[in-house]
């Protein structure tokens, strides 16, 4: 073999040795650009959940806050302060009066409620009188301003169309 053949068989093995270095390479780092590019993709997707996500949400918090800016003006018109509620015995004796009744509003304890903005106080409502006037008097009670809740209510017949009844409940107001 001349020198010139093993000359050109050496450069033409380093250069196919080369050759294949470089392919390898390129193969490798191939792959592992797909990989990073599918990654991509689905941080691109994952990303564009989110901002679809994030626009509904805003919509919807916008929607849901112009309606509870209503209810809160809704609670503030029909919740009163609790020094106001003594205006509740004089408004509940006048509409009792109203329909021929006897009536007394005792305040009891407060009770807790689950709202840091809302509170309640125990009430006990007695009543004596006609039993249709005081049937049109429990109905007249959505009337008064503030939110009254009966949990229990006892009658008990005197003689005729008489009756006395003695209600538990709370009424609610703001803090």
């Amino acid at each position: 073999m001349s020198s010139f053949r093993k000359k050109l068989l050496i450069h033409s093995g380093i250069f196919l040795a080369l050759v294949l270095a470089f392919g390898i390479s390129l193969f490798f780092i191939g792959e592992r650009i797909t990989g990073q590019a599918a990654e991509i993709e689905g941080v691109r997707k994952q990303l564009y959940d989110w901002v679809v996500a994030l626009e509904s949400f805003a919509s919807i918090r916008s929607e849901y806050s112009m309606k509870a800016e209503r209810y809160e003006q809704v609670i503030k018109n029909r919740l009163p302060e609790k020094e106001l509620l003594i205006d509740l015995k004089k408004d509940i004796q006048f509409l009792a009066g109203g329909e021929g009744l006897t009536s007394n509003v005792v305040f009891n304890q407060e009770d807790s409620t689950q709202s840091a903005r809302i509170g309640a106080i125990g009430l006990t409502l007695t009543l004596s009188g006609d039993y249709d006037a005081i049937t049109r008097f429990i109905g007249r009670l959505n009337e008064l301003r503030y939110l009254v809740s009966i949990e229990s209510m006892a009658v008990t017949r005197r003689g005729g169309n008489t009756v006395d009844v003695e209600a538990k409940g709370k009424v609610l107001y703001r803090k």
